[in-house]
């Protein structure tokens, strides 16, 4: 893995926020620093596309039997 660290936030970091960045539960600042990484890293980006995907189809397949 690539290590990047943007704004001062590692890719560990990033990754352990994924889950916070999609339910849009952290704050404007931090949100944006994310984002420009995820912009320049593809390892970050890989991870933030695959867990957005898996929320994604559980979301739909709890609509489907609720």
């Amino acid at each position: 893995m690539t290590e990047y660290s943007i704004d001062h936030i590692p890719c560990e970091h990033v990754i352990q926020s994924v889950w916070d960045y999609l339910d849009d539960e952290i704050d404007a600042e931090r949100k944006e620093r994310i984002r420009r990484h995820l912009e320049l890293c593809d390892h970050c980006r890989d991870h933030y596309t695959f867990e957005g995907a898996f929320l994604r189809s559980v979301s739909r397949l709890l609509d489907e039997t609720g």
